[in-house]
């Protein structure tokens, strides 16, 4: 029982259980944290990155009225209505929104 290959690994490490929320947040966070710093975003990574904004702001302790409000900056940022390209103001809007978000994840 105390041989064996595999409790090299079973022995030295505690078991944790992690609910499927907690995975799912820890997941969406690492994807974000990389969009938000990323150097330049391209119109394809809002498909999927988009999707999870919903449950990473519902995750903070942000009012209601503003995890909806960065919801639709994010939005208004990737959709600036002025032709197929981001202007400055639409690229500034989406900076300051994800640094918003990151700050209302970390505290």
């Amino acid at each position: 029982k105390a041989g064996g290959f595999l409790s090299i690994f079973t022995s030295f490490y505690p078991t944790f259980s992690y609910s499927p929320l907690a995975v799912t947040t820890m997941l969406f966070s690492c994807n974000f944290i990389g969009i938000a710093l990323a150097r330049s975003l391209h119109f394809q990574f809002c498909v999927w990155y988009i999707n999870s904004l919903p449950l990473l702001l519902f995750s903070t302790r942000l009012p209601l009225f503003f995890k909806l409000l960065l919801l639709f900056a994010v939005e208004a940022a990737w959709n600036p209505w002025q032709g197929e390209s981001s202007t400055a103001a639409s690229s500034l809007l989406l900076t300051c929104t994800h640094v918003a978000i990151l700050a209302a994840l970390y505290f």
